[in-house]
C-alpha cells in the first residue's frame, strides 16, 4: 500500500480514499462489496469524472476507487497526464489517499506509480513474502524517489508462530 498523507487545515484527517491501482487482480471491490463497472481504468481510458469512480463504504469518511475494467498496458497510463490529473483531484478532495497497489517486486506498474507519490509504505505478508524478495523492494521505493515511511506486517497468527505466541501469552 503507498500513502499520500495530508491532513486538511484544521489538523484532523476526515476523508481517506482508497484507490485499488491493481488493475490485473484488483480485488478492493470485492472486500467492500463495491460495483466494479466504473474505476480508476475507466477513468484513465474513458475520461469519466472523478465523482462517477469514488464510491462510499461502510466505514465512516472512507471512500473508495476500485480497480474498473482491465486493462493491458497499465504502465503507461500510469505515467500519463489523466493519471496526473487522478493523483491532483484526489489530493484536493481528500485528507489521505492510499494506493494499494500489485505487488512491486512482480509488476513494473507499482515502482511506475509510486514515484508520483508522497510516500510509500511496504506491506509484507507473513509465511508468504520471502527474505531475498525485500531488498529489491527497497532499491525499487529508494530509486522511485518516493519518501519510504515503513512497512506493514500483515498475516502473521499469533497462534501458531511460536515467537509471536510466547511474546504475548507473557503478560
Amino acid at each position: 500500500a503507498f500513502l499520500l498523507p495530508l491532513g486538511n487545515e484544521r489538523g484532523r484527517i476526515d476523508r481517506v480514499l482508497i484507490v485499488d491501482t491493481d488493475i490485473r487482480r484488483g480485488r478492493l471491490h470485492k472486500i467492500n462489496g463495491l460495483d466494479n463497472k466504473k474505476g480508476l481504468a475507466n477513468y484513465l481510458t474513458d475520461g469519466l469524472p472523478l465523482g462517477d469512480v469514488i464510491k462510499k463504504t461502510d466505514v465512516p469518511n472512507l471512500s473508495a476507487v476500485t480497480c474498473g475494467a482491465s486493462i493491458i498496458n497499465m504502465s503507461q497510463l500510469f505515467s500519463s497526464q489523466e493519471m496526473t490529473k487522478f493523483i491532483r483531484e484526489t489530493r484536493e478532495q481528500f485528507d489521505i489517499v492510499v494506493y494499494d497497489t500489485a505487488p512491486l517486486a512482480v509488476i513494473s506498474d507499482t515502482a511506475i506509480l509510486i514515484a508520483q507519490l508522497g510516500g510509500s509504505v511496504l506491506t509484507v505478508r507473513s509465511g508468504v513474502t520471502t527474505l531475498g524478495i525485500l531488498p529489491k523492494c527497497f532499491t525499487l521505493i529508494k530509486e522511485s524517489g518516493a519518501a519510504f515511511i515503513g512497512v506493514i506486517l500483515n498475516g502473521v497468527r499469533s497462534d501458531t508462530d511460536p515467537y509471536y505466541n510466547r511474546y504475548y501469552k507473557q503478560s
